[in-house]
């Protein structure tokens, strides 16, 4: 296993058992915008201006 998936896994870990109160995790510095970069481009669903009905031929 490399060590980002060890990390994501213990990151992991430690949210599913702090779940239950009120701590929050706040997850800085390159590995959280590694993350946030990675959401955002699995969830990126860029806006388009006009309804293309059939492709150009």
């Amino acid at each position: 296993m490399d060590k980002l998936t060890e990390l994501r896994a213990a990151l992991l870990d430690i949210l599913q058992e702090t779940r239950e109160g009120d701590l929050r995790i706040i997850v800085g510095g390159g590995y959280g915008i590694y993350l946030k970069r990675v959401s955002t481009i699995t969830s990126f669903d860029p806006p388009t201006f006009i309804t293309v009905t059939h492709p150009p031929s």
